[in-house]
């Protein structure tokens, strides 16, 4: 395993077209503390946790691995605690705030000196589970299965603003070829979204039950503006039903999470593995620090 992350078995294969068997991890420590911590994206990447002592040092100093190179970063004060002592206040929503520098010595997009300001309404994340086990549920009609794209529109007029942006979804729907876990009682259920209305006529669509089968047919689903039956599988499009189209605001936090991992800078997704939805500001929108 990489260096303080839980150890876990190699999962097993699951059956043709189900998840795969998920792996254990036991809950190890970091031997060797140095005071200082780290975050990676490899955390959020594969979901397995970094120990808990390189998540929360006892100095307010990161290695951050971005995945490419290391670069360091530092608090000047302590990040706030949940009532908000050491922190200033935004001026919107009353999240308390604190600052982060960020240091990339190495070209091409440094040598630089980089100063964030993080608010983090949910304040910093708890210790990693005893007992680490990736679990998946049989999905719920409704839910969203799959975020498809964001809308291309809005990537042209809104360069870089990903959270004002529309995004393409999949639905669930009941699928007896698809397996999974129990869900347990007390499991928190996911948000379920209505069909709705069919697109436009003059808008294309997706076909929904062809783009389930994308990594089998490699079809995506396409079709013109106007018609009513799939040229793909000949399903009629109310049998096959299609993708909807829902703001980044409507989306659940989960797919926010994955939004945001392909359309916002590094330092933000990798902030967020400590922080879980914090808000990063760095100035300049077009030139993030890069990690």
């Amino acid at each position: 395993a990489a260096p303080g992350t839980a150890a876990a078995d190699p999962p097993a294969g699951g059956a043709p077209g189900q998840p795969p068997a998920a792996a254990v991890a036991e809950k190890v420590s970091w031997t060797s503390e140095l005071g200082v911590g780290m975050l990676s994206l490899d955390e959020a990447d594969s979901g397995v946790p970094l120990a808990d002592h390189l998540v929360s040092p006892e100095k307010n100093i990161f290695i951050l691995h971005g995945g490419d190179h290391f670069t360091l970063a530092w608090m000047p004060n302590p990040p706030p605690s949940r009532d908000g002592d050491g922190a200033k206040e935004e001026e919107e929503g009353g999240t308390p705030s604190f600052d982060v520098l960020h240091w990339n010595g190495l070209p091409p997009a440094g040598p630089r000196l980089a100063h964030l300001t993080v608010a983090a309404p949910s304040g910093s994340r708890g210790p990693a589970p005893v007992r680490h086990r990736p679990t998946y549920y049989k999905p719920v009609p409704g839910q969203i299965q799959d975020v498809v794209q964001a809308h291309s529109d809005d990537k042209a007029i809104r360069p870089g603003m990903y959270e004002t942006w529309r995004y393409e979804v999949q639905l669930a729907v009941d699928d007896p070829n698809v397996s999974g876990e129990e869900r347990p009682p007390d499991a928190p259920r996911p948000r379920v979204f209505e069909q709705g209305p069919p697109p436009s006529p003059g808008s294309s669509w997706r076909c929904a039950a062809c783009y389930s089968k994308r990594f089998e047919t490699m079809c995506f689903g396409v079709n013109e503006a106007g018609s009513e039956e799939c040229r793909h599988c000949g399903k009629r499009r109310e049998e096959c039903g299609w993708t909807i189209w829902l703001t980044y605001e409507e989306l659940p936090n989960a797919q926010k999470g994955q939004c945001a991992r392909v359309h916002a800078p590094k330092i933000v997704s990798l902030l967020r593995t400590k922080w879980p939805g914090a808000k990063v500001e760095y100035g300049d929108r077009s030139n993030p620090p890069a990690v």
